[in-house]
């Protein structure tokens, strides 16, 4: 088994052009420590030159392994903001993995767009009840039941306020 110390650290990009399989295990291995942004740029200042399967290698292990810290001193080093290398980079491969990558994003952003307007009825749904029951909520209650984005529980609380006898007892349902 490989412990870190076994796997050299590519910072040179003749060295990653060299050797790429090494540059990348060095990527996968130091990607999240130190030295993560040294060998990141001397993977990125030969990219062009790789092969595709490489290209998209890069691309998952910067979005898997690097922090926000790490990416702002990347993009500080390359002098680009890494979305735009995804986006308008002269290689087909980077430019469609991050053009998949923004569809599922958009698409995730989109349902839980939905999922917050789904509750947000509900929530809206439970105070009307509450209300038209004659119940009194508190302020604190009220936001309690706006913030609350557990579908399945407001559905709950929903459900109890048909017949609870107060808002706090509503608020009780698990």
């Amino acid at each position: 088994m490989l412990a870190p110390k076994d796997v050299p650290v590519v910072i040179s990009p003749t060295e990653a052009a060299r050797c790429p399989e090494v540059a990348l295990l060095s990527l996968t291995v130091h990607g999240s420590g130190p030295d993560g942004v040294d060998v990141a740029s001397a993977l990125l200042k030969v990219a062009p030159k790789l092969p595709r399967e490489y290209k998209v290698m890069i691309v998952a292990l910067l979005a898997q392994l690097f922090s926000p810290q790490q990416k702002h001193a990347l993009e500080a080093r390359i002098g680009m903001d890494l979305l735009e290398w995804y986006k308008n980079n002269d290689n087909e491969a980077i430019r469609l993995s991050f053009q998949r990558g923004e569809a599922r994003g958009i698409d995730q952003g989109i349902n839980q767009g939905i999922n917050q307007g789904i509750n947000q009825g509900k929530a809206e749904a439970l105070l009307g009840v509450l209300q038209a029951r004659g119940l009194l909520v508190s302020p604190e209650q009220k936001e309690r039941v706006l913030h609350c984005q557990d579908g399945a529980l407001l559905d709950r609380w929903l459900v109890s306020a048909l017949s609870a006898s107060s808002a706090a007892a509503v608020l009780e349902t698990p």
